[in-house]
C-alpha cells in the first residue's frame, strides 16, 4: 500500500510539472509578459540566443546552488535532486512550447484569453504539484532556505521578495542588454495575484491525502 500510494505521489507530481508547462508555453504564446519565476529565463534566452526551455532548466539550477551558498553545511545533498528535476522540466517546456507552436493569437482579446487560459494550467498544475511534498522546484526551495536561515520572516514574505527580486533582475536584463523591456507585462502580474489563488480553488477538488502535512502549507500556516 505504501509503495503504491509513493508511486501515486510521483504520478501526480509529473502531471503537474507537465501541467506546469503547458500553463509556461500559453503564457509564452500569448505574448503578455511570463510569470515571475519564468520571466528571467526568457529575458535570458532573447540575450544570449539559447531556447527558453534551455534557460528555464539553467536558472533553475542556479537556483539550485544559491541554496546551497545560503544554507552551506544545513543544505541537504537530497535537493541536488533539484538539478535533474530542473533538466526535467526544461525538457517539459520544450516539449509544451513545440506543442503550442502553431498557436498564434491574434489581437489584444485573443492573447489575453490565452494568458487567462495559462494561469488556469499554472493554477491546476500548482495544485498537483505542492500536494505530492516530494522535491519543491528550485524557487520554492530558495524560499524555503532562506525562510529556514533566516528563521524570522514568514514563508509567504521571502516568496514575495523573490518574486520582486526575480522581476527586477528581469526588467534591469531587459533594459541594460535589450534596451526595452521583455517578459515583464500585464501578465506577470496577474499570474502573481491569481495562479496562488486559482491552485487553492482547484486543491479543493483534487486532494491527496497525504497533502495535510504538506511543509509549504504547514509553514505558511505557521506564519500566520
Amino acid at each position: 500500500m505504501a509503495e503504491t500510494h509513493i508511486v501515486k505521489r510521483l504520478i501526480f507530481y509529473l502531471i503537474g510539472l507537465f501541467i506546469l508547462s503547458v500553463g509556461l508555453a500559453l503564457f509564452l504564446r500569448a505574448g503578455l509578459g511570463l510569470p515571475v519565476n519564468s520571466s528571467v529565463a526568457y529575458v535570458l534566452s532573447r540575450i544570449i540566443f539559447v531556447k527558453y526551455s534551455v534557460c528555464v532548466a539553467m536558472v533553475n539550477i542556479v537556483l539550485v546552488f544559491i541554496q546551497l551558498a545560503v544554507l552551506r553545511k544545513e543544505f541537504r545533498p537530497v535537493s541536488f535532486l533539484q538539478i535533474p528535476l530542473s533538466v526535467l522540466f526544461g525538457f517539459f517546456v520544450e516539449l509544451t512550447c513545440a506543442l503550442t507552436e502553431n498557436i498564434q493569437p491574434s489581437g489584444y482579446v485573443a492573447n489575453l484569453s490565452l494568458m487567462v487560459l495559462g494561469i488556469v494550467f499554472l493554477g491546476l498544475g500548482l495544485s498537483l504539484y505542492v500536494q505530492t511534498d516530494l522535491i519543491p522546484l528550485p524557487l520554492e526551495g530558495l524560499a524555503l532556505a532562506v525562510t529556514e536561515k533566516l528563521g524570522r520572516y514568514p514563508l509567504y514574505a521571502v516568496k514575495r521578495a523573490l518574486d520582486i527580486g526575480l522581476v527586477l533582475v528581469s526588467v534591469t536584463l531587459s533594459l541594460i542588454f535589450l534596451h526595452h523591456l521583455e517578459g515583464v507585462r500585464e501578465g506577470t502580474a496577474v499570474a502573481a495575484l491569481f495562479a496562488g489563488r486559482l491552485m487553492g480553488f482547484f486543491q479543493q477538488y483534487i486532494s491527496l491525502s497525504s497533502s495535510k502535512g504538506h511543509i509549504y502549507q504547514n509553514r505558511r500556516n505557521s506564519a500566520n
